[in-house]
């Protein structure tokens, strides 16, 4: 039976690498977390790191940027989805936030609470209640 090679200064070690699934409530630390990520495993290829976040995303933000996922540009792919994709979730959560603080009364007419959702923290948790008596 034959030994293996013995690694050479030219070997490299793969090191396998798995982002943490995407966070749409602060995706600028994402990616800071993601290329760290790429940094201690050696990953350089633009494609590669453009494959790894893709398969990170929930299909609703998978969705946001498809067009990026099914017809990748040739050149700079993982910089035009990271920018892609902060940008869709960004407008989103602002959406979200505007259509909070115009439409979603909570209360019994007199004493009306505003649930009102930061962009840093997930949706399903309210940062702030408002009670007022004041009509908004």
């Amino acid at each position: 039976m034959a030994n293996p090679p013995e690694p050479t200064n030219n070997s490299v070690a793969r090191l396998a690498v798995r982002p943490p699934p995407f966070w749409p409530h602060n995706p600028s630390l994402w990616f800071a977390q993601v290329e760290a990520n790429f940094s201690y495993a050696g990953i350089t290829v633009d494609d590669t790191k453009f494959a790894l976040v893709v398969s990170q995303l929930d299909h609703q933000y998978a969705a946001e940027v498809q067009e990026i996922i099914i017809s990748p540009p040739g050149t700079n792919s993982y910089d035009r989805l990271k920018a892609e994709l902060i940008r869709s979730v960004s407008a989103s959560q602002e959406e979200r936030i505007r259509q909070v603080l115009t439409e979603e009364d909570i209360g019994d007419g007199k004493t009306r609470t505003k649930i009102i959702t930061s962009a840093s923290p997930p949706p399903e948790q309210p940062l702030l209640l408002l009670p007022t008596t004041a009509q908004w």
